[in-house]
């Protein structure tokens, strides 16, 4: 990290959260330990109905509507990688104006892949939330809870009653963006990666609820 990285950290998050960056970018990138906080919320059971302009769409869109709307390199979106997870039961919510795609976000209905050939298992009635993305000319209007809002509409219909998802412990504006919705931490988990060997931890009271990380043996 840069000094000017530093201080720009240090201007928005104070001192304290600065040098927590500075340590767990350094553990990560030097000693391969990677943290992360987990956040779990209950779904809204009764959202409110969008109020939207005529002509914008919010909601579910499978692999042919992502291929209409999705093809600005700006949103970061992968299609055959999306087609992939859709095929595997993963859901696209996202916000279109203009028939273009704006917003979105990624649902998972049951175990997913993660980073470094690691999958994520969490319990039966929970979905994991993930990859959350507005381009920065439609931030600050909120899309991103107008999305959320129909994914809890959809997932309540479809029997889940919790979201779950996993954060790195520095990545302070996520933690907050993700706790706005009313995500709590409810534990910690990870892994650490040595000499082209990884091993995945978690909490205790991740055990509880049957959420870890894991690597599959074929």
């Amino acid at each position: 990290m840069s000094l000017s990285q530093f201080q720009e950290h240090r201007q928005r998050w104070g001192w304290g959260k600065a040098l927590h960056i500075v340590l767990m970018n350094r553990l990560q990138q030097h000693l391969g330990m990677h943290f992360f906080v987990i956040q779990s919320r209950p779904l809204n059971t009764d959202p409110p109905v969008p109020q939207i302009p005529d002509g914008d769409f919010v909601g579910n869109l499978d692999i042919a509507g992502l291929h209409a709307t999705g093809t600005n390199p700006e949103l970061q979106l992968d299609l055959d990688d999306a087609a992939e997870k859709i095929a595997r039961g993963d859901a696209c919510f996202g916000y279109v104006t203009d028939s273009k795609l704006v917003a979105y976000t990624w649902l998972a209905q049951s175990t997913t892949r993660m980073e470094e050939g690691l999958w994520v298992n969490f319990p039966a009635g929970f979905s994991y939330g993930h990859a959350a993305f507005t381009l920065p000319t439609h931030r600050g209007r909120r899309l991103q809870q107008l999305v959320v809002n129909e994914c809890d509409r959809w997932l309540t219909a479809h029997g889940h009653t919790h979201n779950i998802d996993y954060i790195r412990v520095q990545n302070h504006a996520s933690l907050l963006a993700d706790r706005r919705y009313g995500n709590l931490p409810i534990g910690y988990a990870g892994f650490i990666k040595w000499f082209g060997k990884v091993w995945p931890w978690r909490s205790p009271a991740l055990s509880k609820i049957g959420f870890y990380l894991y690597k599959p043996t074929s």
